[in-house]
């Protein structure tokens, strides 16, 4: 009877030692996966410095628990890519068992967290494949401005047009077969604005609009600002024939604030449209204040949510027009 335990015992003894070791190789890697060489925890506020509707700068602080010092490499993941964000302020080598706090920022506005999006922060060692993350935290920007990217410093690109395009905008061109058009970021007078540039060569009729427009839709509100910088006459009265100004559109309704030294005025296209020419000098900066609320007001229209702020070029006569818009402001509820 005793030696049939003594078998019993022999035969289960390998696979428990086995499970043991098993065991405690699994205890040990947790233990190393919850002690990481370095940690890194997002501190302060999540920062949109651009006024994006995104978080372009946060401040981490990074722990280095090794042996040895590190040189930290920064990235952002809220989607399926990691996105490197740049290093503002911070050592470039943190010494083992030290801990410092870093700036970091996105260098391009598709790097940047979008809003309602939940991410971590990444850091490794420049000469290392090891990540470490911070906690999961979910970017809720509750002030953003009413109008995103408002001195147009941020861009992207439209794959849709194969332009550039101020981010957070939408691109908007209606041409002719013939025709072309540009957008760009340019320093104009000292002063860096949206450029808009329209090359109508079709030989359409009147009829037929070559059109560019970007624009972004924003709450409906009392005043607004803009910057501009006109380089060609208003021409056409009611039938408007060469356009460079501002459209506010509630999808119903339509405004032309239109930037002029010629033909001032206002003027009613339409039930639901009206042109409003301000007086304003070609080849030169100029701030116009848009009074948005006075006209619906005067027109009897309806007050809407929500509108299409556009910057806007248009025509029917063949030719290039130009203009540039700077920084667009809201100046009333």
């Amino acid at each position: 009877m005793t030696a049939h335990i003594r078998n019993v015992i022999n035969r289960f003894a390998i696979p428990l030692a086995f499970i043991l070791c098993v065991s405690i190789a699994i205890v040990s890697a947790v233990y190393l996966q919850v002690k990481p060489t370095v940690t890194v925890e997002v501190i302060g506020s999540l920062k949109d410095t651009g006024g994006i509707g995104a978080v372009t700068n946060l401040t981490v602080e990074v722990t280095n628990h090794g042996l040895s010092s590190i040189e930290p490499v920064f990235s952002v993941l809220w989607s399926q890519y990691p996105y490197y964000w740049k290093i503002e302020s911070g050592p470039q080598y943190l010494a083992e068992g030290n801990s410092a706090t870093y700036q970091i920022y996105a260098d391009s506005p598709d790097k940047a967290i979008p809003n309602y999006s939940t991410f971590i922060v990444r850091v490794n060692d420049a000469h290392s494949g090891v990540y470490y993350v911070s906690k999961t935290m979910t970017v809720d920007l509750t002030s953003l401005p009413m109008v995103l990217n408002s001195e147009f410093q941020y861009w992207t690109r439209d794959s849709m047009w194969n332009s550039a395009v101020p981010f957070q905008w939408t691109l908007w061109p209606i041409m002719g077969h013939d025709d072309t058009f540009s957008v760009s970021y340019d320093n104009i007078s000292g002063q860096m604005a949206l450029g808009m540039t329209v090359n109508r060569e079709e030989p359409l009729s009147d009829a037929d609009w070559t059109t560019l427009q970007v624009k972004q839709v924003i709450n409906f509100t009392d005043t607004m600002g803009v910057w501009v910088y006109p380089t060609f006459s208003y021409e056409g009265g009611n039938t408007p024939r060469k356009v460079y100004g501002i459209e506010i559109n509630d999808e119903t309704n339509i405004l032309w604030f239109i930037f002029s030294n010629k033909n001032v005025g206002v003027y009613d296209v339409s039930e639901h449209t009206r042109v409003i020419v301000l007086n304003t000098t070609l080849d030169t900066w100029s701030f116009r204040q848009l009074d948005i609320l006075q006209q619906y007001q005067a027109l009897n229209w309806p007050i809407p949510n929500r509108i299409w702020f556009t910057c806007l070029m248009a025509g029917t006569v063949n030719g290039m027009y130009q203009g540039y818009f700077g920084n667009v402001t809201i100046m009333g509820n």
